[in-house]
């Protein structure tokens, strides 16, 4: 079963998945930047780049670890679903748009038409009732 410290990590685990992409991407378009062998000029043109390599290996690990963060993020928001399954549709719904979607509490206050003080304390209200259960 999933721990409460657990079910609180989900939203950071899934910023630093954005996070790593967006390195990736940038790693990309670095190494889009090496040129290659002019034969007519007898000399390599390279970006500042001193080792192209070490780019090249540098993407292929960050692709390892991000895939490694997805999956263990894919596991633990389908554990924190079947967690969820107990709850009420309100409850559910309070629960999914926080840890699965990530939405702020001002968003959810919003889009369940309830203020702010009422979310934050229902959602006190069913950790205790998880976790104490």
């Amino acid at each position: 079963m999933i721990t409460k410290k657990e079910l609180k990590q989900i939203p950071y685990l899934d910023r630093r998945i954005d996070s790593m992409r967006k390195e990736l991407e940038r790693l990309k378009e670095l190494s889009t930047c090496i040129k290659s062998f002019n034969s007519t000029e007898d000399k390599i043109k390279t970006s500042k780049v001193k080792d192209p390599m070490k780019i090249v290996d540098k993407i292929v690990d960050l692709e390892s670890e991000i895939k490694a963060e997805v999956d263990r993020l894919i596991a633990l928001k389908k554990e924190v679903r079947e967690l969820f399954d107990s709850l009420d549709d309100r409850e559910k719904l309070l629960m999914e748009l926080r840890y699965i979607k990530r939405t702020r509490w001002n968003d959810i206050a919003r889009i369940m038409v309830y203020d702010r003080q009422y979310i934050e304390n229902l959602h006190g209200k069913i950790l205790k009732k998880i976790f104490n259960s």
